[in-house]
């Protein structure tokens, strides 16, 4: 028992962990079942060990032990004696044997078992014992990166962290010392959180940057809104981020943001640099409308709550089926995103481009607008004035499903002729090449365009309308284009009419473009035929299933200088 005793202070049972001393030290004190179990375990080594001495001397031991006869045609009664004196001692030694296999395999197995088990048990606390040796800073950037949950529902999210939290201060003290006293772990406040969790992240967060998510489907009554609004107002200096997210909104909830808007007005948020707003769906909203007296309507001063608000340094807005209107912090803002989904019925968009040219006009300092309009036709039924917004040198256009209309009608609302990078994407519908043909025919209005984005685009929803592969249209001639891209999955392009002239070019781009080559060999060619001295356009293929053998053809011409394009084959 001695001996069991040493091993087990060798292997450190019974030493507790400097930084778990919390709890009673008998948890942690080895107890007559462990000293058992070990003692048995070095029995039972000591003997196979023995036994392995012994039977490596006799590897042939039943052989020599049991030697085979020859075994005569003619059968006498001495003979039939033998075999049966024989066959009673080789079932004795085949009893003992598989006596033995049975004994030595489970034996084996729980070995096994019980040694993966304290295996792993090494490794994780050897990780602790790393982590726990980090320098604080360090470790709490690690955790931080542990706890914080970032999936498409930041209400799940901020419940997902908060439950991550808890588990990783449980680890150790130190865990939990760490946790407590890093602000970062405590910048997202949501609506779900019980009035005890939000004190408690105020508490903790206490140097701004601060998060906040409300949905309205988190009350049960207008009472519970407001309690947890003057928590959340009343501190307001520390705000960098403010959503709302409202897109399953009943008509309950959309009565507690018009009991809220009137006590959200005049917010002082000096911090605030982005606002998400996410409203349902425009089938959603004709779904609400008059039921319960409510009428959903854009111009709601409710659904622009933000509008009172005092944000000298708000730089970002995402907005979803809301066009915003113009406020104070509009002169500080420099990126834009909105998406309007019309789906299932094809909406009209023309008040809401009128709605987007007057903001926009008022944006002096934006430099990124993204706009995403699904299924949707405008018709233009009015002459209004054209806006000219000179600020914006990013704009990304998605119109999956729009008629041709669509960008028509923006572009002859609003000219973007500081644009330097333009990223446009549609489906394979139909319409499709009628509103990439339109929207490319906008590009030579972009004198400063460098950079051009072409993508199809992707979506499950529209997987059972009608669909076409083949997408036709023609790049324009830009002479100050440097960067051109394709993202096209399975299209298969095809030129309107002779390919572009494009002598500057210095970068080609094939993403994801599953479709038969022809096509991007044809570009190819006709691109760098056309490229004028100096460094040959740099090709880059990134997912596409002939990427080799594009570069191949490529390659085997030769020297890059004298083809006109270097082929990037870097993984």
């Amino acid at each position: 028992m001695a001996g069991s005793l040493n091993l087990l202070t060798d292997i450190g049972v019974g030493n507790t962990h400097p930084e778990d001393r919390e709890t009673s030290d008998d948890i942690f004190s080895p107890s007559a079942e462990i000293a058992l179990t070990l003692e048995v375990i070095s029995d039972l080594t000591r003997a196979l060990e023995r036994a392995e001495t012994f039977i490596n001397d006799r590897p042939h031991w039943y052989q020599k032990c049991y030697p085979s006869t020859c075994i005569p045609l003619s059968h006498g009664t001495l003979q039939a004696k033998e075999d049966t004196e024989a066959i009673d001692r080789s079932m004795l030694a085949m009893h003992a044997l598989k006596r033995g296999i049975e004994a030595t395999q489970h034996v084996s197995s729980w070995l096994e078992t019980q040694h993966t088990a304290c295996e792993e048990a090494v490794g994780t606390l050897k990780l602790r014992a790393g982590l726990l040796r980090l320098p604080k800073g360090i470790l709490s950037i690690i955790l931080a990166y542990a706890s914080h949950q970032t999936t498409s529902n930041e209400m799940v999210d901020v419940e997902s962290s908060a439950n991550a939290i808890t588990k990783l201060s449980l680890v150790c003290s130190h865990f939990r010392n760490v946790m407590l006293g890093t602000p970062d772990y405590w910048d997202r406040i949501a609506s779900s959180m019980s009035d005890d969790a939000v004190d408690a992240y105020l508490f903790r967060r206490g140097v701004g940057n601060l998060q906040i998510i409300v949905a309205m489907s988190s009350f049960k009554g207008g009472v519970e809104l407001l309690a947890f609004w003057q928590r959340i107002a009343q501190n307001a200096h520390l705000w960098n981020r403010f959503v709302l997210h409202h897109q399953e909104a009943n008509a309950e909830d959309m009565h507690y943001l018009v009991v809220w808007e009137p006590e959200a007005r005049g917010v002082y948020a000096p911090g605030l640099t982005e606002i998400l707003i996410r409203l349902p769906s425009f089938s959603r909203q004709i779904q609400l409308q008059g039921v319960e007296g409510f009428e959903f309507d854009q111009n709601d001063r409710s659904l622009h709550f933000y509008s009172s608000w005092n944000t000298p340094n708000l730089r970002s807005m995402i907005m979803e089926n809301l066009v915003p209107v113009p406020f104070l912090g509009t002169f500080s803002l420099t990126s834009l995103q909105i998406l309007l989904d019309f789906r299932p019925f094809r909406g009209l968009t023309m008040r809401f481009f009128t709605a987007l040219s007057t903001f926009l006009s008022l944006c002096p300092v934006l430099r990124r607008f993204a706009l995403e309009i699904r299924d949707s036709m405008s018709v233009e039924n009015m002459q209004r004035n054209t806006v000219e917004v000179r600020s914006i040198t990013e704009l990304t256009l998605m119109f999956p499903y729009c008629s041709s209309d669509v960008p028509k009608s923006l572009f002859r609302l609003i000219h973007f002729p500081g644009i330097q990078s333009f990223e446009l994407g549609c489906s394979l519908d139909p319409d499709g090449y009628d509103v990439m043909r339109k929207a490319l025919s906008q590009c030579p209005s972009f004198p400063k365009l460098t950079k051009l984005s072409i993508r199809v685009l992707d979506t499950d929803y529209y997987a059972q309308l009608e669909q076409t592969k083949t997408l036709w249209f023609t790049i324009p001639s830009l002479p100050h284009l440097r960067c051109l891209e394709f993202a096209t999955l399975d299209a298969t392009l095809r030129p309107l009419q002779a390919y572009s002239d494009l002598p500057g070019l210095q970068t080609l781009v094939f993403k994801n473009c599953t479709a038969d080559m022809l096509y991007f060999k044809q570009f190819c060619d006709h691109i760098r035929l056309q490229h004028r001295p100096g460094p040959p356009i740099k090709l880059r293929i990134e997912g596409c299933p002939w990427k080799n053998s594009l570069q191949e053809i490529y390659m085997a011409m030769g020297d890059p200088q004298n083809i006109g394009l270097a082929v990037d084959d870097d993984e």
